[in-house]
């Protein structure tokens, strides 16, 4: 069970880890891009690793705010 958690919390340290970089470097690059996807001479698509966690963790953030403000 710790580990199953210690698996889902790990994109959080990575988060952490790499939040304060100016540019990139390969090793941010392995591990936060799932991949990037040339469209156009002018257009790419960067999809994140842990894209999916992130929003849902927006989205929890969010609600719990909207429980404060109609609990205050």
């Amino acid at each position: 069970m710790r580990a199953n958690r210690d698996e889902r919390n790990r994109w959080i340290r990575q988060f952490t880890e790499f939040s304060g970089m100016d540019s990139l470097d390969r090793k941010a690059v392995v591990q936060m891009i799932r991949n990037i996807t040339v469209l156009g001479k002018s257009e790419i698509r960067v999809s994140f690793a842990y894209e999916v966690e992130y929003r849902q963790t927006l989205s929890l953030l969010e609600q719990a705010g909207t429980a404060d403000r109609k609990a205050g």
